[in-house]
């Protein structure tokens, strides 16, 4: 309860919120985007076009997903719990800032990882399908690295540990509504734009956000710096 209270007192109730949108727009970049008619065609050898199937495949999906993401920042808050005297020092806001750097850079292009899953799996169980979700966070993270990663550098600077477990869900959330609406009604997809340069423009946009993050830690250490006029 000790955590809880600064997160509904404060300015981090705000996060969860950031975190949501953040993996919303995250299911649209270039390397997720594709990921969504493969998981169309899982979700429809599954229901058999029955709705209440669809319904709750996609809902078991994304539930699996969440828990998957929500303990990585369950694990980051506790990191930056632990090693919390690490946030006084100006090189750990250095380090934090050039690993921003190396994120953002991804994100423009300069390099990549990426994996789509087969569109050849088929599940015949609801249990396969939260198994899915769970290993889902972890085929889908060499796309959402660069995002995923600067979010939970972000929660471990925070030390709170309720704030990063709900953080981290609220992103997965984002992340999977897509899977969950068109898993529900797969006829919207026609409604969804084409693949293009589109998704291009938005992953650059998410580069350029985190390398002014990167600047902001810089920042930051300056400020330290400035407290220890010795060095």
């Amino acid at each position: 309860m000790n955590s809880i209270h600064p997160l509904l007192s404060g300015g981090s109730i705000k996060i969860p919120l950031i975190c949501f949108l953040g993996g919303l727009v995250t299911s649209f970049t270039p390397c997720v985007y594709p990921v969504i008619p493969i998981f169309l065609s899982i979700i429809l050898r599954y229901s058999q076009d029955k709705i209440s199937k669809k319904i709750s495949a996609s809902l078991v999906f994304v539930l699996g997903l969440s828990i998957t993401f929500s303990v990585l920042g369950l694990l980051s808050s506790l990191l930056g719990k632990i090693f919390g005297f690490l946030f006084n020092y100006p090189l750990t806001y250095i380090v934090l800032s050039n690993i921003f750097i190396l994120l953002g850079l991804s994100c423009l292009g300069v390099f990549s990882v990426k994996f789509t899953p087969s569109s050849n799996l088929e599940f015949k169980t609801l249990k396969s399908f939260f198994i899915f979700g769970l290993m889902g966070g972890f085929f889908i993270t060499p796309c959402t690295t660069p995002v995923l990663g600067a979010t939970l550098l972000l929660i471990s600077t925070k030390k709170n540990v309720f704030l990063g477990f709900l953080a981290l869900f609220f992103f997965a959330i984002g992340l999977g509504l897509i899977f969950v609406i068109l898993g529900i009604s797969s006829s919207l997809l026609t409604f969804l734009p084409k693949s293009g340069r589109w998704l291009s423009l938005i992953e650059k946009f998410i580069g350029i956000v985190l390398i002014i993050l990167a600047e902001l830690f810089l920042v930051k250490a300056g400020t330290l710096l400035c407290t220890y006029p010795s060095l």
